[in-house]
């Protein structure tokens, strides 16, 4: 049995506006994003000491982390649930966390400082888009980037 199947079915019968008219889209924001890690210590020393988070709550498997420039929090789940990363590749169309960042050579020189391996990208396809992606400690793909820096037409 197939559930993406099902879920075509219900969503083909959702075709009229009207059916979503309680529901706007600025009625959603995001809270929080979670990372899975195998040390809950080493995890949020890396998002505290290095990306500038700081902890919101914190309890023997769990810690809640908040960071001043943005709303959306990031928990990290300690435990034995950890499945870890499959592939230690760093592959920019993984799934991954994004920061926007305000110089990406001071961030490239803080992971050199750190001894963090990462991979530089820059697209020919949007003129100055550059990203640094690398892991966290626990194989999470994070990404900071000069996104805002960009002008789209």
């Amino acid at each position: 049995r197939d559930p993406l199947k099902n879920l075509v079915v219900i969503s083909s019968k959702l075709n009229s506006k009207q059916e979503f008219s309680n529901f706007t889209r600025s009625s959603i924001t995001n809270d929080h994003f979670v990372f899975s890690c195998r040390h809950l210590a080493r995890s949020v020393s890396f998002y505290c000491n290095f990306l500038g988070f700081t902890i919101e709550k914190c309890g023997l498997a769990m810690a809640l982390l908040s960071h001043p420039n943005f709303e959306t929090r990031v928990l990290l789940m300690g435990g034995s649930s950890f499945k870890g990363v499959s592939s230690r590749a760093i592959t920019p169309v993984d799934d991954h966390l994004s920061f926007n960042v305000n110089s990406l050579d001071t961030a490239e020189a803080e992971l050199k400082q750190h001894n963090i391996v990462y991979r530089k990208v820059m697209y020919e396809r949007i003129e100055g888009l550059r990203q640094l992606f690398f892991h966290d400690p626990d194989g999470n793909m994070v990404e900071l980037c000069n996104c805002s820096e960009l002008v789209l037409e």
